[in-house]
């Protein structure tokens, strides 16, 4: 994590994987507004984790629909496959959420 803004969990600057600081146990990466995440850009989520880990990512999004150019919100859990507690040190991961949330359905 760099920057100044954190959005949830413990700071620590212990143990960083890369950056300035780490969050312990953090309930987001990110959440709306100035934390917001744009998956057309960035479709790609990377995260390193040392520890115990859950095996889902809870994604909550919205798009304006192609036919009736309605807006869409909705909210989505996705196993992470191949996640395994890290109690040796840190572990590396990316999931491309822009193709996750497209197998969805979106249209």
């Amino acid at each position: 994590m760099e920057g100044d803004s954190l959005p949830s969990g413990a700071r620590s600057s212990e143990k960083s994987f890369c950056g300035i600081y780490s969050l312990k146990n953090p309930s987001y990466l990110f959440q709306g507004g100035e934390f917001s995440y744009a998956a057309l850009t960035y479709q790609y989520v990377c995260f390193a984790y040392y520890g115990d880990i859950s095996d889902t990512l809870r994604v909550g999004y919205s798009y304006t629909h192609s036919e009736t150019r309605a807006i869409v919100a909705d909210t989505r859990n996705f196993d992470l496959i191949g996640l395994e507690d890290s109690m040796d040190g840190w572990t590396h991961h990316c999931y491309n959420i822009y193709e996750r949330l497209q197998s969805c359905g979106l249209k």
